[in-house]
């Protein structure tokens, strides 16, 4: 009677190490399916930031314009503000 049963846990034990095993590999997938997909999505996120200040930059209104030919602005620090 004890052969038997340890012959059926024997098989029990190489079912369950089969089974995580199987587990592990589908999970070491799944992460790697997320983590390419995770930076495909940054990737593309970053490039239309970029886009969108391309887009903006189109649109900076030169010192001087506001102003009156001949005046000079005297409090401005820098030409991008």
């Amino acid at each position: 009677m004890d052969v038997s049963v340890d012959n059926a846990f024997s098989g029990f034990d190489r079912q369950r190490m089969e089974l995580q095993s199987y587990v592990s590999r589908e999970r070491e997938a799944l992460v790697e399916q997320l983590r390419t997909t995770g930076e495909d999505l940054l990737s593309t996120a970053f490039d239309a930031v970029l886009q969108c200040f391309q887009i903006l930059n189109n649109f900076d209104i030169p010192v001087g314009v506001e102003f009156p030919q001949g005046e000079l602005p005297a409090d401005i620090p820098s030409a991008t503000q």
